[in-house]
């Protein structure tokens, strides 16, 4: 999966402007339809008017559906953004990845294992130079072993991320409002 947070980000400023827009359109919409029933008052007018309202709650509940994905992009972002801006992973490869760096962990080690087990007394101009190349590696193992830890957080902290998103999608329940038929308002 790749996640570029700049993008959420423009995607999250899209649904907000177009929210606000749609909701004062709506309003504007709904207020003239409701100054319009003053002037309109016969048999097909209470029809009429009983459809927008309907229409209007399904409206309403349209538009808090969408302020709760505007909100799903929100939490993408702040969530996220807390790990970095462009982030590239694969869940499904978590153990693999960690099981190689276990193996190169344990590579390491055997190999300081036989630093440890040299006998240098033949070589005294050399022991220095050995214990050097061993302590790298000891460090190499000390920061691997970091870079571990490091990645297993960033996995779980992706994994809950993912988690939350896929509970809050869960919960949106969006209904397509059909095109109303006026044929039954006109006499």
């Amino acid at each position: 999966m790749q996640v570029q947070v700049n993008h959420l980000k423009t995607y999250l400023d899209r649904i907000s402007k177009s929210l606000d827009n749609y909701e004062s359109d709506c309003q504007n919409f709904y207020n003239e339809l409701n100054n319009a029933s003053s002037y309109w008052e016969d048999e097909h007018a209470k029809k009429f008017f009983d459809s927008v309202l309907q229409e209007k709650i399904k409206i309403d509940t349209m538009q808090n559906e969408i302020l709760s994905i505007k909100d799903v992009y929100k939490y993408m972002v702040e969530s996220y953004e807390k790990i970095g801006n462009k982030l590239e992973f694969n869940l499904d490869l978590k153990e693999d990845t960690l099981y190689r760096i276990d193996t190169y962990i344990v590579k390491l080690e055997n190999i300081i294992s036989s630093y440890n087990s040299l006998n240098l007394s033949f070589c005294s101009k050399e022991k220095q130079t050995i214990e050097n190349h061993k302590q790298k590696l000891i460090r190499e193992v000390e920061y691997v072993q970091k870079v571990k830890e490091n990645l297993k957080k960033t996995f779980g902290q992706i994994e809950e991320i993912e988690k939350n998103i896929q509970y809050k999608l869960s919960k949106l329940n969006l209904e397509i409002i059909k095109e109303t038929d006026i044929s039954g308002f006109i006499g």
